[in-house]
């Protein structure tokens, strides 16, 4: 019985959801790793890597998830006034940017980025824009982003036309922000 619960409370914290299969009171010990073996406590926390070193096997049965099949990310890489004066475009940017991902680009595969130049008018609403695309990112991704773009955000202007750049990445390495 305190064999299984060490070998079930390790592979339960290496963060392996198959780990906890069989850990039950009912169900009888899972086989353990040979690093396993001691009934000791400080053998248990060695048991660890046994258990991990396990871990592709087992997962490999799994559905890969989202992440581990190169979903994206999405980075807000610049927010740069182009022309005019615009106060607080860049926070106003990336305090939207996770609602941005959410909505066009949340199991996407793709890896690249995207360089977005909005034209405002005098109320700072978007009237006219462009992208351009550097790597692999879905057409649909782009126009979903461009919709949502001209949908969600408006800028404070002080009543003049103005441009801004805004420049995101999108790819499985590239941190949320």
């Amino acid at each position: 019985m305190h064999k299984r619960a060490i070998v079930c409370l390790t592979l339960g914290l290496s963060g392996l959801a198959l780990g906890l299969v069989g850990c039950s009171k009912d169900s009888p010990a899972p086989t353990p790793a040979p690093a396993a073996t001691s009934a000791a406590l400080p053998a248990a926390s060695t048991a660890a890597p046994a258990a991990s070193s396990a871990a592709p096997a087992a997962s490999s049965a799994a559905p890969a998830s989202s992440a581990a099949a190169g979903a994206a990310h999405l980075h807000v890489d610049t927010v740069k006034t182009v022309k005019g004066k615009i106060d607080g475009a860049e926070k106003r940017v990336k305090s939207r940017a996770m609602n941005l991902k959410n909505k066009c680009a949340k199991d996407v595969a793709a890896d690249g980025k995207i360089v977005f130049t909005l034209d405002l008018d005098k109320e700072g609403k978007i009237k006219k824009q462009a992208h351009k695309v550097e790597g692999k990112v879905p057409d649909d991704v782009v126009k979903c982003m461009e919709g949502w773009m001209k949908e969600k955000l408006e800028f404070d202007t002080n009543d003049a036309e103005a441009k801004l750049e805004i420049t995101l990445s999108l790819g499985p390495e590239v941190k949320d922000k």
